[in-house]
């Protein structure tokens, strides 16, 4: 759904209480596409998965890649590419997470259980890992007490910058809210 992915500044007075989401800025050399699957190249993407996580994390897992094939001036994500990602994440140690079919991936377990956060700046929505949803809506609800789940759900979007909502905008409202239920 195109409308998903419209965004406004949210408009909250106490703009202290999250933090800017910060895209990684990993340094991009000579890079050919050709050359992403040479052996030789596996510890160069390793580093710069490594650099993308210590800057996002948590992150989709769907965004990391994206974040590592503009590097290499891939475009597009494909089945071997795919596995070849798979190979490279489980190596590097990371906690994941997974909802439904969407993957996000932590530093550690602890970054995971210790998360009390939330990042506003462009993603898509898909991208917003359930914890970071959850965690802006129990600051809305320091503030309001008490929502109805809907109001709840389009005043999280709105924080996160989406002016309308959308299916992926409530999909990923709706996890969130699941999220915050289950951490209690």
């Amino acid at each position: 759904d195109q409308n998903d992915n419209i965004l406004v500044q949210p408009d909250i007075a106490n703009k202290e209480i999250f933090t800017p989401y910060r895209e990684t800025i990993v340094k991009s050399g000579k890079y050919c596409s050709e050359e992403f699957f040479h052996p030789g190249n596996k510890q160069t993407i390793s580093k710069q998965i490594r650099e993308v996580m210590d800057a996002e994390a948590p992150i989709s897992r769907s965004l990391l890649c994206k974040r590592i094939l503009s590097i290499w001036g891939i475009s597009r994500m494909g089945q071997r590419l795919d596995s070849y990602f798979e190979e490279l994440f489980s190596s590097g140690g990371f906690y994941v997470t997974q909802y439904e079919d969407l993957f996000f991936y932590w530093l550690s377990e602890t970054q995971f259980r210790d998360y009390t956060i939330f990042r506003v700046g462009i993603r898509d929505a898909v991208d917003l890992p359930p914890e970071e949803v959850a965690n802006a809506m129990r600051h809305i609800l320091t503030d309001e007490i008490s929502l109805p789940t809907t109001d709840l759900s389009r005043l999280c979007a709105q924080l996160f910058g989406f002016a309308r909502s959308g299916s992926n905008v409530d999909a990923a409202m709706h996890r969130g809210m699941v999220s915050a239920i289950n951490k209690g």
